[in-house]
């Protein structure tokens, strides 16, 4: 999670759920990318505005990112953490295996190289569904 505090007065309570984008007149929430997204995005030019670095930092969300990533990392029990943003949603997943790059289940126990990318590919189903839409596939990066 992360979030952009612009200038102003006043105390603000920066918690990060479920909502991308505006929460106040001043805080806005996104989720940090991983190595994997940032990679498909041009840095800004330095030195660079906290909305600059926020927007470069921050997860697209999948309807406009053309590169279908998610976010994933390990949670406690060994699963899949996915992460990934559906209009305004943040949306959050475990999953127990994904497709490998040889089409074949890779179980939970070969999560390793999906770690070390940060990311996988994700299939939410066609445009037009209600946000937020949930994983159908998810595949290994190549």
């Amino acid at each position: 999670n992360m979030v952009h505090i612009t200038a102003g007065a006043g105390a603000i309570n920066p918690t990060v759920q479920d909502t991308d984008g505006v929460l106040s007149g001043r805080l806005i929430a996104g989720l940090f990318s991983s190595k994997a997204i940032i990679d498909t995005k041009t840095a800004p030019a330095f030195p660079s505005s906290g909305a600059d670095l926020f927007a470069y930092w921050k997860t697209p969300d999948f309807a406009t990112f053309t590169g279908g990533i998610s976010n994933a990392s390990q949670d406690e029990r060994n699963l899949l953490s996915l992460g990934y943003v559906d209009g305004t949603n943040i949306v959050r997943g475990l999953i127990d295996e994904l497709v490998g790059q040889s089409g074949t289940t890779v179980p939970r126990r070969d999560f390793n190289y999906t770690l070390e990318v940060g990311a996988v590919n994700i299939d939410v189903g066609p445009p037009g569904l209600a946000a937020p839409r949930i994983p159908l596939t998810v595949f290994e990066l190549p």
